[in-house]
């Protein structure tokens, strides 16, 4: 197991016990307490938990969230493979929304060769990156910053968002089932997706296959809303612009 994947294991555990010390994740991973140590100083250094003394438990509020980088390695050859797909429907001189998953992130890179887009975005990396391209114009939503997301949310990005209209909303989810549709953990991640779909004359959702079957607190859409779904999972619903 890789320090990444014991990572995932300690939030998860984390979650469904409120707290460990290190004793029982030495015995849970058959390590050390020094490796045990090493990965709780990295957790605690991205914001994810809280050190105690002899353990850890989750830090409050938007810290929850999995840092950016942690996010962003995960089944990255799955997110560019959806990027790739989802990447297709682009022409030259469109406008689309990008939102600041780390999924629909993988997209920018690829978009490099672009010419004559404009693209709104939440994520900071995503304008970043396309930035690169002078012939493709970037508007990065103002608003407060998510720590660990490198995004920004909140009324005043809900606003900002208001302001455009798009040919395409490429978005992700924490979740997406055929009984609760597409869902966020975050409330507020949810309203600013609903923004863009809002002002998208097509949605286009880009979902790893480990949030199929999944729903969670807050609602973005019905999948009927969506013109295409990517995934690498298996959908129990297709939207009807499929």
């Amino acid at each position: 197991m890789t320090g990444l994947q014991r990572q995932k294991e300690i939030l998860s555990l984390l979650r469904r016990r409120g707290g460990v010390d290190v004793e029982f994740l030495c015995r849970h991973f058959d390590i050390s307490p020094a490796t045990v140590r090493r990965d709780l100083d990295k957790m605690s250094k991205g914001g994810m938990i809280r050190r105690t003394y002899g353990g850890a438990v989750l830090s409050s509020g938007p810290a929850l969230d999995s840092p950016f980088a942690l996010r962003e390695r995960e089944n990255i050859d799955v997110k560019r493979s959806l990027a790739a797909q989802a990447i297709r429907f682009l022409q030259d001189g469109q406008t689309i929304f990008m939102d600041s998953s780390t999924t629909v992130g993988a997209m920018a890179e690829m978009m490099l060769d672009k010419t004559g887009l404009t693209v709104i975005t939440t994520s900071i990396k995503t304008a970043l990156v396309l930035s690169e391209n002078p012939d493709i114009t970037v508007y990065c939503a103002g608003g407060m910053v998510r720590k660990n997301s490198r995004s920004v949310t909140g009324a005043h990005t809900a606003d900002f968002l208001r302001c455009y209209y798009a040919d395409f909303a490429f978005i992700s989810c924490s979740g997406a089932d055929s009984a609760h549709g597409v869902t966020e953990a975050s409330a507020e991640e949810a309203h600013i997706k609903r923004e863009m779909l809002s002002h998208a004359e097509k949605t286009v959702l880009l979902c790893s296959g480990e949030k199929v079957g999944r729903h969670y607190f807050s609602k973005v859409c019905d999948l009927a809303a969506l013109y295409r779904i990517y995934t690498s999972g298996d959908l129990p619903q297709n939207p009807s612009g499929s």
